[in-house]
C-alpha cells in the first residue's frame, strides 16, 4: 500500500505588512537553519539569490517568493495573503517553517484584513442601520460610516494591496 504524500506544514496568513528587517530575519533562517542546496528570491520580474540585493532593486513588492530545494521549504507572498510550505518531512524544516511563520505572523493584519474582505457586508449593515437609528445617534454611526467608505473606496479604486513588503527599516520609521 502506498503512502500519500504532501505538504508536511503548511500555512497563510492575512495580509502581512513586511518590513527589510523581517525579510533578513527569514533569509537567515534559511540560510542558517535549512542550509539548502539552493536558495532563491523571485519577484514578478527578475529572479534573486539575496534580500540585500531585492532590497537595491525595489522600495515595495507585493508579490514575492522565496525557495529552497533539499529541504524544500516555499514562502509566497501574495496582495492579499502569504503562505508557507514545506514539502520536506525532516524536523529542520518543519522548524524552519515554524519560525519563519512566528516571524510572519507578527506582521499579520487580522482586522484590517477582516472589514477589507467584509465591506460590502458592513455596508449594507450600516445602510440599514441609518435607516432606522434615531437621529440623535447618526453621529456614533457617521464615526463607524467614515472608515467604511475609505475602505470602500481603496477597494474600488484599488489604489493599495493589502498585504506588502516595504524595503525599509522600522526602526528608521518609528524615530
Amino acid at each position: 500500500m502506498k503512502s500519500k504524500t504532501g505538504p508536511s506544514y503548511y500555512s497563510t496568513y492575512k495580509a502581512p505588512h513586511l518590513f527589510i528587517e523581517d525579510l533578513e530575519n527569514i533569509e537567515a533562517i534559511y540560510k542558517n537553519d535549512l542550509k539548502p542546496k539552493t536558495y532563491e528570491i523571485e519577484t514578478e520580474k527578475y529572479k534573486y539569490d539575496s534580500i540585500s540585493v531585492v532590497q537595491e532593486d525595489n522600495s515595495v513588492l507585493y508579490r514575492l517568493k522565496i525557495f529552497s530545494y533539499s529541504p524544500n521549504v516555499f514562502v509566497e507572498f501574495t496582495p492579499y495573503s502569504a503562505s508557507i510550505t514545506s514539502f520536506d518531512h525532516s524536523l529542520v524544516a518543519i522548524g524552519a517553517a515554524e519560525k519563519i511563520s512566528e516571524v510572519i505572523r507578527k506582521r499579520e493584519r487580522k482586522l484590517y484584513w477582516f472589514f477589507y474582505n467584509r465591506y460590502i457586508y458592513l455596508s449594507w449593515i450600516f445602510a440599514f442601520l441609518a435607516w432606522f437609528i434615531p437621529k440623535q445617534y447618526s453621529l456614533i454611526l457617521l464615526l463607524f460610516l467614515i472608515p467604511l467608505v475609505i475602505v470602500i473606496f481603496g477597494r474600488l479604486t484599488n489604489l493599495y494591496k493589502e498585504s506588502k513588503i516595504e524595503f525599509k527599516y522600522i526602526k528608521l520609521m518609528l524615530t
